[in-house]
């Protein structure tokens, strides 16, 4: 009989202990959020904001502003190749557009034509989808950029004079002069239909730069920069520059020997 009284009050006192202390727990909860809620009050109420946190918005424009510039003049210390390998990628797989995809089945047609010379005659532009580029130099009148292919360091690119009148269009193609070597060392002037390498075009100034790699290193090779002339409608070579010798140490390309300027 003992024993079943102990039993019984036992789990009496087990519970309305459990309700008891449930119930002081959540007093104890109310009465800290009230506590946080008010001293968040406090601290942002206008009369305890300091003087340093109040601009502060203005404060991460101005780190904003800065870090643009920062990044605006890290660009502009690029040299050359540095720009010239970071739009390689475009060159090696240009971006898709209406116009380039239209332009693109345009050349395949003038090449069968066989009335000029597109990319040596081979369609390999064509195939792998390389999307002409068209650079404006006037009303109705474009440089238009087709890469013929692609290789380990460098492309070949071929530039048109591109007219487009009445729904009609006409492709003429332009020409480089560069300079090789002969077989006594000398350098030889030379027309060329393409340009080879990895290239920057300023179509405000109408400036196109290209640098031929020679090897991975790129411590080797030719460099050349022309002029958009807008009297003949062509470019014209401002400067050539050439290092043949790979086992020399790595210069900018623009500051590699003058062979014409």
């Amino acid at each position: 009989m003992l024993l079943l009284f102990v039993y019984v009050f036992w789990e009496w006192l087990m519970k309305y202990f459990l309700m008891i202390y449930i119930l002081f727990v959540n007093l104890f909860c109310f009465a800290c959020k009230g506590s946080a809620s008010n001293s968040e009050t406090l601290s942002t109420s206008p009369s305890s904001l300091s003087s340093e946190s109040k601009p502060s918005s203005t404060i991460e424009v101005a780190e904003e502003a800065s870090v643009s510039d920062d990044e605006e003049e890290a660009d502009e210390e690029l040299d050359f190749y540095d720009q010239a390998s970071a739009v390689y990628g475009d060159l090696r797989s240009p971006p898709k557009t209406e116009d380039g995809e239209r332009l693109l089945y345009l050349l395949l047609e003038e090449q069968e034509e066989g009335d000029k010379n597109i990319c040596d005659n081979k369609n390999d532009f064509f195939v792998d989808r390389m999307y002409p580029q068209v650079y404006e130099v006037n009303d109705g009148e474009s440089i238009l950029e087709l890469v013929c292919s692609v290789g380990l360091y460098n492309v070949t690119l071929q530039y048109f004079r591109y007219q487009t009148s009445d729904n009609a269009f006409s492709l003429i193609p332009l020409v480089f002069t560069r300079y090789i070597t002969d077989e006594n060392g000398e350098w030889v002037e030379i027309v060329d239909d393409y340009l080879y390498g990895r290239r920057l075009y300023d179509q405000e100034k109408g400036i196109l730069r290209t640098f031929s790699k020679g090897i991975s290193l790129g411590n080797c090779g030719w460099y050349a920069s022309y002029q958009w002339n807008e009297h003949r409608l062509e470019f014209d070579l401002l400067e050539y520059r050439a290092k043949p010798d790979c086992s020399t140490p790595y210069i900018p390309p623009e500051e590699y020997p003058i062979v014409y300027q």
